[in-house]
């Protein structure tokens, strides 16, 4: 029964905000089946149980049927991916919405802000999902401790072959809180990643990387925001995946510049 109802509540608000109007296709709900049928969270399938003092630059957003995770930038600004957070692209506020540092749950401890600014990537392009990234300034100064960090950016993009961890807790909000998990990824090359989503009619474009499990049908699935750490860097945002497809992420390489500047104010 908890399958049926995740999955249902995942579909209800994809329809909804028609976040992946593109993708809402039979392969696409099939896909969902798929996912709700291997486990009962829409989020990381695999890998294994996490803390936040392993991932102290890790937040939650939680949002109208759904959490969407990101990371601290700085004392007053986050950075998150924008594709999931309206069909209304770049009008869209999260003052309503509430931001989660220095916790393993996402409905309790820690310490939760408000948004004062949101600011989407300005090369952020809802049907492809390019350049899926968004800051937002919060209500206040961030209290920084041994579970509350900021994170370091990585000026690279993500190499073939490269391993990082990537954690988070699902796409569902439920009362009790989804599992916090983490598990191992390594880049695919921007090139095979183009060919096989090609059959799918997505594009891949240079603002996005490809990772993957060591099971191909394992990792994040509608875990948006999920950061990717190298080597105590952050490469890059989950931005979605088709099962039995590479996840695909949106790089923090190409927007480095737009990031740096935009949170010195």
């Amino acid at each position: 029964m908890k399958d049926i109802l995740n999955y249902f509540v995942v579909v209800s608000y994809v329809l909804f905000q028609g976040v992946y109007s593109n993708q809402l296709n039979t392969p696409f709900l099939n896909d969902l089946k798929e996912v709700s049928n291997k486990e009962s969270n829409l989020g990381i399938i695999g890998g294994e149980p996490t803390t936040i003092e392993k991932h102290p630059y890790q937040l939650s957003v939680t949002l109208p049927y759904s959490v969407l995770a990101g990371v601290i930038l700085n004392k007053y600004w986050v950075l998150t991916t924008a594709s999931l957070l309206t069909k209304h692209g770049k009008n869209f506020s999260l003052k309503s919405t509430q931001i989660r540092v220095g916790s393993n749950n996402t409905d309790n401890g820690g310490t939760t802000y408000t948004v004062n600014k949101t600011i989407f990537n300005p090369n952020f392009v809802s049907d492809t999902y390019s350049y899926d990234l968004a800051l937002h300034k919060v209500n206040k100064p961030i209290k920084f401790s041994k579970t509350v960090k900021k994170v370091k950016l990585a000026s690279k993009p993500l190499k073939n072959g490269q391993r990082g961890i990537i954690s988070g807790w699902g796409a569902t909000s439920e009362s009790n809180g989804n599992p916090f998990k983490q598990i191992s990824l390594s880049g695919i090359s921007r090139k095979h990643c183009k060919d096989v989503y090609k059959n799918k009619g997505f594009v891949i474009g240079e603002s996005q990387v490809c990772a993957s499990a060591k099971n191909i049908t394992e990792g994040p699935y509608f875990d948006f925001g999920d950061p990717l750490i190298v080597n105590n860097k952050l490469y890059a945002l989950y931005s979605y995946k088709v099962f039995g497809y590479p996840n695909v992420l949106a790089d923090i390489s190409s927007s480095l510049s737009w990031i740096e500047e935009t949170i010195k104010t």
